[in-house]
């Protein structure tokens, strides 16, 4: 039986009966609602390691170059953190993660493609 794929993107496809994505597949039969949602990146762990590396820098031999250190790690990691969004479908078997991408034209780009997949099912 041939499928129309009406979708693809990396690994990502969306046909009028299912979606594949990561290797998994979801009939679209079962999902009841999609949604894209925003991902706040996880700051607190920067800002973990920049106070906890600042005590240290008033300390004796090697201390104060292993604070500089974590600092320098908590300000890279707390830079370059970024939001992420990803797709969540809601079936009868609970909520999922479809994708998850830092690009939000892509899940924007995927949710209308499963909404008219599912509009055009019922038809």
């Amino acid at each position: 039986m041939h499928e129309t794929i009406i979708y693809r993107y990396q690994d990502v496809s969306i046909s009028y009966s299912r979606l594949i994505a990561k290797s998994k597949t979801y009939p679209l039969s079962s999902i009841g609602s999609i949604e894209n949602r925003v991902i706040k990146p996880r700051r607190w762990v920067g800002r973990f390691l920049i106070f906890s590396g600042l005590p240290l820098l008033f300390g004796h031999a090697n201390l104060p170059i292993t604070g500089l250190l974590l600092m320098l790690v908590g300000l890279l990691q707390w830079r370059f953190a970024c939001l992420r969004y990803a797709v969540v479908i809601h079936t009868t078997s609970g909520e999922f993660q479809a994708l998850i991408s830092e690009n939000a034209q892509d899940i924007d780009n995927m949710v209308s493609a499963l909404n008219v997949a599912k509009a055009m099912r019922g038809t």
